[in-house]
């Protein structure tokens, strides 16, 4: 999710500035008309009203290193539209413009006092998504997230902190857009639900890291997949119910550490698979009744140490499969 994102969605006609975003605060009027700028309810799509050079802006960033992005909802010969970043005014920014439905009508430009600077030319298609992006003196700019030519060095505006949306000279109320969205480049602090941490694949044994403040629900843990012998270590701080520590494959022998700490019951241990030998350690905290060390798989010879403080009845014994000399 970005800092700020619009879709344009509005049961009517409403001025841009008093249009809610999506996420964000609010679209502001800089200089110009407020008259300008329209969402238009029938597509969802932003138009320009007026000839009067105007500037509106989404929320500042507070950050130089950004990306502005939008889809271009239609082909149009009506130029003097922009989206733009590192916005100084009006008259000084980086953006892009629809100048035409030919070749070179899709442009990456440098405005500087009103000139314009043309720094990457292509053909522009309806519905795609175009996104520049500023870090320090590189500009990039994507179309539906491929990066079109190379990195563009430019030293102008590199310490402006401002997106928003440019348009003069044009009455047309042609669509223009229909999504926008802006942020700032390398965000930290990404919230992980257990359910992203659910669906990520660790096949091919990924090392993974649980960290001691997510909060993983047992669910998550459950379902992870053991293929392949990934290790997984189940940090002390996680509370791990029986019914995930039970429904964990143990395939292709990976080795889980039950900490001490974990209260795990019988249920637990009885249904873990101990097949391909794995080395199961019962600590002499763990209350282990006669039944479940019954119920273990001793085939293929797997080491399965007794504490002393575990009390097994003569028939529990008796029970043990002895086939294959454990």
């Amino acid at each position: 999710m970005a800092a700020f994102e619009d879709t344009f969605t509005e049961a009517s006609d409403t001025l841009l500035t008093a249009h809610t975003p999506d996420v964000g605060t609010a679209w502001t009027l800089q200089s110009g008309s407020n008259t300008n700028l329209s969402v238009r309810a029938l597509n969802d799509t932003l138009v320009s009203t007026s000839t009067s050079r105007t500037l509106v802006t989404s929320d500042d960033l507070g950050d130089a290193d950004c990306y502005v992005e939008a889809e271009l909802s239609t082909l149009t010969t009506q130029g003097g539209r922009y989206v733009a970043l590192r916005v100084q005014d009006s008259m000084n920014f980086i953006g892009w413009i629809l100048a035409g439905t030919g070749g070179g009508g899709m442009r990456l430009v440098k405005v500087v006092a009103g000139a314009t600077t043309n720094l990457m030319t292509m053909q522009g298609v309806a519905g795609r998504v175009y996104r520049i992006e500023a870090e320090g003196s590189t500009i990039r700019f994507y179309e539906d997230t491929i990066q079109q030519g190379s990195d563009i060095t430019e030293a102008e505006f590199q310490t402006e902190t401002g997106q928003g949306i440019v348009a003069f000279n044009t009455a047309s109320t042609t669509d223009f857009i229909s999504t926008y969205n802006a942020d700032v480049l390398g965000t930290t602090g990404i919230t992980v639900t257990p359910s992203t941490i659910n669906s990520a694949s660790v096949s091919n044994n990924p090392a993974i890291t649980f960290n001691s403040v997510v909060n993983l629900t047992p669910n998550a843990i459950d379902s992870l997949s053991v293929a392949n012998n990934p290790s997984i270590q189940f940090g002390s701080v996680l509370n791990i119910s029986p019914a995930t520590i039970g429904s964990a494959s143990v395939s292709n022998d990976p080795m889980l550490s039950f900490s001490a700490v974990l209260n795990i019951t019988p249920q637990a241990i009885d249904s873990v698979s101990a097949s391909n030998d794995p080395a199961i350690l019962f600590n002499s905290v763990l209350n282990l009744t006669p039944s479940v060390i019954d119920s273990l798989s001793v085939s293929n010879d797997p080491v399965i140490e007794f504490k002393s403080v575990i009390n097994v009845l003569p028939q529990t014994i008796d029970s043990l499969s002895v086939s294959k000399n454990p």
